[in-house]
């Protein structure tokens, strides 16, 4: 997201909204693994038990778990959440709103 071009107000309330957004849950986030992994869950990919339920960070979009690679890697996965599409039609509206809004000038 550019939030640059929104006032310093703006800015702050788009920047929790991104970047510090509810994780989903571990049953959503373990179907959407298995969905895209033809079934295979994160102790099949991952080393057994290594795959955090817990996200690490949580944004709009997706969210990271740490997990360890059957090497002993350690990683960050990033998944994506499973609202996604119903949430972009949402944001994209926001945003037609807010530039279309007095708050911006017309550019010209």
């Amino acid at each position: 997201m550019q939030s640059a071009v929104l006032p310093p107000a703006f800015q702050a309330k788009f920047a929790r909204l991104f970047d510090d957004a509810p994780q989903a849950s571990w049953s959503e986030i373990e179907k959407v693994f298995r969905q895209e992994y033809d079934g295979l869950g994160p102790d099949d990919i991952f080393l057994p038990g290594s795959f955090d339920k817990k996200a690490v960070a949580s944004a709009s979009i997706a969210q990271v778990h740490r997990a360890k690679l059957k090497t002993g890697e350690d990683v960050a996965v990033k998944i994506q959440k499973p609202q996604v599409s119903r949430w972009v039609t949402w944001d994209l509206g926001s945003f037609k709103c807010v530039f279309s809004s007095s708050f911006f000038p017309p550019f010209h």
